[in-house]
């Protein structure tokens, strides 16, 4: 099976049949790091798209992935593992020399993914990712990267990752303006759940998801990028937040990070009123449903770190109706 295209009209699709490996990736990365210091990087986000296929068939791999976010084991691919599938093609775009900006040290600030269907183990997954939405941002600068699944034709699962380059910005690099800030609940003043992050579990993480970004397995990595210490994978304590609530088949799942979490560390866990678009409300902490425009259920959720009392991401789940099959 050849991956379709979802990518935007006018973008050139380049399908490299199968998902590149991480590890060349990454040599790659760092390889263009070192030739950075001689040569910046110019010119804007190039208009291609990557597409490849994967058939997940790993059980111990899946089952691994599950029990460390809390998911239930079997074959449904949880909406995190499907990202997991797709981050290595959306590396290896930021990979090539005419990606304008570094992705070492890249820091994750969004997400948001919808979920037609679960992907099954065994299903033959057509994947395309694409970039776009450079955005400024006091930092530096923003950027989405996009990753699409398709099984028999279908888009299934569709996932957007927000990324902070942080520093110098190529000059030639068109951004648009940062969107306005968002509203944030107040921390709740009781936590439903209180997490134990540990080193183990992020090498864990790594280890499933192929995500060895160095902010998250090195101390030094993660100084040498502005951290004091090796920070959390986000879409692993998303993923756990996720997890705590039993999910429909279809949803949408927006996600915002703020404060990184420090590794070891503490995380609490709340479902909270609000949504990601419209977080601000109650800071009582006890579990509240709100409805969509659509009359569908949202269930808002946060994690905060408990002794500084800083927002580590907020979150927001949305179901769907399944949509009528052609």
């Amino acid at each position: 099976m050849t991956a379709g295209t979802p990518a935007p009209a006018g973008y050139e699709t380049l399908d490299l049949g199968s998902v590149p490996p991480l590890g060349q990736t990454y040599r790659t990365v760092m390889a263009r790091s070192a030739r950075a210091v001689l040569s910046a990087p110019s010119g804007g986000l190039p208009a291609r798209a990557l597409t490849a296929t994967v058939t997940p068939d790993d059980v111990a791999h899946l089952a691994a992935y599950q029990r460390l976010v809390g998911a239930r084991v079997g074959d449904e691919l949880p909406a995190g593992y499907v990202h997991v599938l797709g981050f290595p093609l959306a590396m290896a775009l930021m990979a090539r020399a005419d990606f304008p900006l570094a992705p070492l040290g890249m820091v994750h600030v969004a997400n948001r993914i919808e979920q037609v269907r679960p992907v099954r183990l065994g299903e033959e997954v057509g994947l395309t990712a694409w970039a776009h939405g450079a955005r400024e941002h006091r930092r530096g600068t923003t950027v989405e990267l996009e990753v699409a699944a398709e099984v028999a034709g279908e888009v299934v699962w569709t996932g957007r990752s927000t990324y902070l380059s942080k520093g110098a910005v190529p000059p030639v690099l068109s951004r648009e303006p940062a969107p306005g800030e968002r509203t944030v609940a107040e921390i709740p003043a009781h936590a439903q759940a209180l997490w134990n992050v540990s080193p183990a579990e992020i090498h864990t993480y790594a280890q499933v998801s192929g995500d060895r970004n160095p902010i998250h397995t090195s101390r030094l990595g993660a100084r040498a990028f502005g951290f004091s210490g090796r920070i959390a994978h986000g879409m692993y304590t998303a993923a756990r937040a996720l997890h705590t609530v039993r999910l429909p088949a279809a949803f949408t799942w927006d996600v915002q990070f703020a404060s990184p979490l420090p590794v070891p560390g503490k995380a609490a866990f709340a479902q909270v009123r609000g949504s990601v678009g419209a977080f601000g409300a109650s800071p009582e902490g006890v579990r509240e449903e709100s409805r969509s425009r659509n009359g569908s259920t949202n269930i808002a959720m946060m994690v905060w770190l408990p002794r500084q009392r800083k927002t580590h991401l907020t979150a927001t789940l949305t179901p769907l109706e399944r949509r009528a099959q052609a």
